[in-house]
């Protein structure tokens, strides 16, 4: 861990280690916060959308500095029972995930590792959408736009551009 900051006492690049940490240290007393540092950038890319590297550095502060060297070795001491959490949520294994056919109605049951992925239906063939992973987009708005070759045409020979 390496800061320049004399009140730091925590690095991380998980927010729910920060987390942790942070409600640990407040439960023994201690006024800490987590702050939040971005890599440098010349702000190419960045944007609402492309939050990726967002919390690429938190920082975990606390505002008596006499203390700082003690909460660090305190935190050192107990850092593998305090982000235990952590690696129980990490390491469980994702449910099993139901997902039910527009084409004939039935269900089929996938694995959590399909999350994200198009699979046939075990009932009629269709193509089924296994919902979960990366991808929040709601691509229902997709299923309800209509394509320019589906569009109706119309013939007005007067508004024709020979004339």
């Amino acid at each position: 861990m390496s800061t320049h900051d004399p009140n730091c006492v925590y690095v991380t690049n998980d927010l729910r280690e920060a987390e942790l940490i942070v409600v640990w240290l407040r439960q023994q007393g201690l006024e800490a916060e987590i702050q939040t540092h971005l890599k440098e950038s010349d702000g190419v890319g960045l944007g609402v959308y492309n939050n990726s590297d967002m919390w690429s550095r938190l920082e975990i502060h606390i505002k008596d500095l006499e203390r700082v060297e003690e909460v660090r070795e305190l935190i050192s001491q107990n850092e593998e029972e305090l982000l235990q959490p952590v690696r129980e949520i990490e390491a469980a294994p994702l449910e099993d995930i139901l997902v039910a056919c527009e084409a004939c109605g039935n269900t089929a049951l996938f694995p959590s590792e399909m999350q994200g992925t198009v699979q046939d239906c075990p009932h009629c063939g269709a193509y089924l959408d296994v919902p979960g992973g990366e991808d929040e987009f709601d691509w229902s708005i997709v299923d309800e736009t209509v394509a320019e070759d589906d569009m109706p045409v119309e013939d007005d020979e007067e508004d024709d551009a020979w004339g």
